[in-house]
This record gives structure tokens, sequence and C-alpha cells, in this order.
């Protein structure tokens, strides 16, 4: 074969091999391209979807919402009845019938035993109400305030029932909250005025306070408080009987404060009668020693011990300062 065929062969050759290359990667480029444009086309086609939807949820997110919805139904009305059971019935009351009311829960109170003369409480002694009561010819000034009072009353009631239960020796004050001095103070106000505007604006304002002092102290706007104190003479153990008592009480109540202190000194009564034994052993053996200085002995030195125990320590006085909730609309 002549030399200039085999240069020609070999240059078709080189340039069949570079149309081969060019081809494979044009046809390479064309298919990515294609698939390039399937799955934008894919991408768009799924937008135009989510564009075009409707904008209520699918049936099947319904259905969960749905069912969600009743399970959280079920469990308010759960929350709401155990809310119920341990609030205190609280019934409409006129000021005369809170006034008969509050003379017999009183006089049942202060019958319970105790150690002020046999008496858990001291004579003339209203757990809170003195201003209706001691001779005392004062109501409340409207059905509302009677209520209120009645409410009050019951919570006193069944707090004392857990400090006697506890077993403490004498009860020595109460207090509440005095919400009815104010509203008298605006009963005589609104006499002057327009009655009807002024208990709308009173009772309007009443609710912005309630509600501004509950999102004061970080309260819920159904949840609301009292505070009530308790000062009262028990022992130790008593006292932590009564703590834990309160605390598991319903309706809901917390401890805010407990202050106590002993009501006497023991060990200063206790040394006060060991120098008065002393005075007297000296005056005995001066006496004998008088009588026959021959008989008359140097007194062995006494060694003393003190003993103590819990059951001999007097009792605390001990002041209680508790919060009680109610919780409305739940």
């Amino acid at each position: 074969m002549k030399r200039q065929q085999i240069v020609l062969i070999s240059i078709g050759v080189v340039f069949l091999l570079l149309c081969l290359g060019v081809g494979f990667f044009l046809f390479s480029s064309i298919s990515e391209k294609d698939e390039a444009r399937e799955s934008f086309e894919s991408e768009l086609d799924k937008m135009e979807r989510i564009i075009n939807a409707k904008v209520f949820p699918s049936v099947t997110n319904a259905v969960q919402v749905n069912r969600d919805e009743k399970a959280v139904a079920a469990w308010l009305e759960q929350v709401s009845d155990l809310f119920r059971r341990g609030e205190i019935a609280s019934p409409v009351q006129t000021p005369s019938g809170f006034k008969q009311d509050l003379q017999s829960t009183v006089t049942r109170l202060a019958a319970h035993p105790g150690q002020n003369q046999g008496k858990i409480a001291a004579p003339n002694f209203y757990f809170g109400f003195d201003k209706y009561l001691g001779g005392s010819s004062e109501l409340p000034p409207d059905t509302n305030v009677a209520t209120r009072l009645s409410y009050q009353l019951a919570v006193i009631e069944k707090v004392c029932g857990e400090l006697y239960e506890a077993g403490i020796l004498e009860i020595k004050g109460v207090t509440r909250e005095m919400f009815d001095t104010a509203v008298k103070n605006e009963e005589e106000e609104e006499s002057r005025e327009s009655r009807r505007n002024n208990r709308r604006n009173r009772r309007n304002r009443e609710t912005a306070e309630a509600d501004r002092a509950a999102q004061t102290e970080g309260l819920p706007a159904f949840a609301k408080k009292q505070a009530f104190g308790f000062e009262f003479i028990a022992r130790p153990d008593a006292l932590f009987k009564a703590m834990n008592r309160i605390t598991r009480m319903t309706p809901y109540t917390t401890l805010t404060k407990v202050e106590f202190a002993a009501s006497s000194d023991s060990l200063a009564s206790y040394q006060q009668g060991l120098n008065e034994n002393d005075e007297r052993r000296k005056a005995e053996a001066a006496a004998s020693e008088n009588e026959n200085p021959l008989a008359a002995q140097k007194p062995a030195e006494e060694r003393r011990i003190i003993v103590t125990s819990p059951d001999l320590e007097p009792p605390l006085t001990v002041k209680l300062s508790v919060d009680v909730y109610t919780f409305e609309g739940v």
C-alpha cells in the first residue's frame, strides 16, 4: 500500500473518532437538557398546584382537627369538673341570712374544746367578723356583699376545721380581706349621685381592678385569690400537722408566710426555779447552823443536768398567711 493511502486512511480514522466523540457529547448534552426540562416542568407543575389549591385544608387534616377538638373538649370538661369539686359552694345570701349564718357558725367554731378556759377561743372572739357581731346591728350593704362575705366565712370555717383536727391549743386571731368597708363607703357616695350609673361604673371598675391585679400577680384571667391570716397557739407537732392539712385541703390553698415563736422562755423559767431553790437551801442551812453549830455540814456540790423534750417545751405562737384560689369560667 502506498504511503499516501496510509496517511489518508489515518486521517480518516482520526476524523471519524473525532466525529464520534462530538456526537457522543452532543447526545449527552441533549439528554441532560431533556432531563432538566422534565424536572423543571415537574416542579413548575407542583408549584402551580400549590398556588391554585384551595386554602381549606385537606380532608385528612380536617378529620384530624375535629378529632383533636373533641379530645381537648373532653379534657377541659374533666379539668372543669375537678375545679368544681374543689370549690366551696357559695349560694346567694341576703344580708339578714348572712347575719344568721355568721352567728351560728361563730358559736359553733368557738365551742370547740381548747386551753382557754376549756374553749378553743377566748370569749367574744368573732373570727374576723367583729364588724357584724358583738352587739353590732350592722348588716352587709347588699346581697352581692353578703354572698362574698358568706364565701369568706366558709373558707375560715374550713381552715379552722383543719387547725382543730391538727390539735392546736387556742386560736388567737383571724384576718380576711376587708372589701366590705370599701363597698360601704362607695354606697354612701352613690347616694349623692345617680345610683344606677355609679353602680354600673363600680362593677366595671371592680372587674378591671381584679383583672389588673390578676395580670400583675401572674395569674390567668379565670383565677382569683383571697388572702387570710390565722394566729394560734400550738405545739410543734400540731403546727406541722396543720401546715400539711391546709396545703392538702380544698379549695386550692397555699401557705404564703409562716411565723412562730415560743410563748415563753423555758430555760429562763427553769433557771429562775433553780435560783429560788438555791436561796431556800441557803436559808435552811443558815437556820440549822444557828440552832446546832456542831451538826452543820457543808453541803456537797450539786451537779445539774438540764433535760428537755418537745412535750415539755412551751407551745408556739404561730401566724399563718394563706391564699385561697377560686376559678371562674373554667
